[in-house]
């Protein structure tokens, strides 16, 4: 079946887990991003959350906001420095 005949979810279906290997990489490579990237992964995690908020996957959302409440604890917690020397990926 092509994309275009297929409703939101059903496509999130599919891509859920590329989306999720992607946003995993993304953590795990987080201490090698220059600092002016540091905000990728938080980009990633409130786009995440519109994708699954449009889609109404409410149990999918509120894991989600978790993660993303988690990741800006650590960040309040443990702030990039500004004088960080960037590492190459």
């Amino acid at each position: 079946m092509s994309v275009e005949h297929k409703r939101p979810r059903e496509v999130l279906a599919e891509a859920e887990p590329l989306v999720f290997a992607g946003y995993e990489g993304l953590k795990q490579r987080k201490e090698r991003f220059p600092v002016n990237d540091k905000a990728r992964l938080k980009q990633t995690l409130q786009r995440l959350l519109e994708l699954y908020g449009a889609t109404g996957w409410s149990d999918r959302t509120a894991e989600w906001k978790r993660k993303l409440a988690e990741l800006e604890k650590a960040e309040s917690e443990n702030p990039p420095s500004a004088n960080a020397e960037a590492v190459q990926l």
